[in-house]
């Protein structure tokens, strides 16, 4: 595990050798800000590979409720906007299906059907890890 980013909040690894599947760990609860912040840490780093890639975005523990402070629908859609070409599928592990139900709802209201087809939704890092290597061996991913 190749770490680029590490804060007390979250932190952004390789998580193979390869660096076909970034991780995104968040450790406690984030802000929007935050969620900002480290997505676009996560998005940039997407964007610089050669290659295509998987992401997981791993909310541990309770930590997987909406962010803190504010409305998010600005920020999802500024995340949105900011869709890294090499970056093919991304799982969101979360014990709560109130992010799963808010993301999906976002997404139809403001017409991002295009993007949704790359994310799914775990509850394990072991399934995530499982859901990468399907798609990975599907063939839709480089």
């Amino acid at each position: 595990m190749e770490i680029l980013f590490e804060s007390p909040i979250y932190r952004i690894c390789w998580h193979d050798d390869q660096r076909q599947i970034l991780l995104l760990e968040i450790f406690q609860k984030w802000t929007w800000q935050d969620a900002y912040e480290g997505v676009t840490r996560s998005n940039n780093i997407a964007k610089a590979a050669t290659h295509d890639i998987c992401t997981i975005l791993y909310f541990h523990d309770n930590v997987g409720m909406l962010p803190k402070g504010g409305s998010g629908i600005p920020t999802l859609r500024q995340l949105a906007a900011d869709d890294p070409p090499r970056e093919k599928l991304v799982v969101i592990i979360n014990q709560n299906a109130l992010l799963e139900i808010f993301l999906s709802t976002v997404g139809k209201a403001y017409r991002l059907g295009h993007m949704a087809s790359k994310y799914r939704y775990a509850k394990t890092l072991d399934e995530a890890l499982q859901m990468v290597k399907h798609f990975q061996a599907s063939g839709k991913t480089g």
